[in-house]
């Protein structure tokens, strides 16, 4: 499971108690979802011939609507 600063529905319900119960640390997979958030990616043009970019593209368009 990825676990980053864009994705982490599916830690809080069930791991973060897990976690928390045995002491564990988490550590974050590609913190900011591979260059994402670091604003690098702005478009599919600048994620194109990247190495992330094909795990980029995915967050170019999905803000959350929350």
């Amino acid at each position: 499971m990825e676990y980053n600063l864009y994705d982490r529905e599916g830690y809080k319900p069930d791991l973060e108690p897990v976690a928390e119960a045995h002491r564990v640390a988490v550590v974050p997979y590609y913190a900011l979802v591979s260059g994402f958030l670091s604003g690098k990616y702005r478009s599919k043009a600048d994620a194109q011939g990247k190495a992330r970019g094909s795990r980029v593209e995915q967050y170019l368009f999905s803000i959350p609507t929350e």
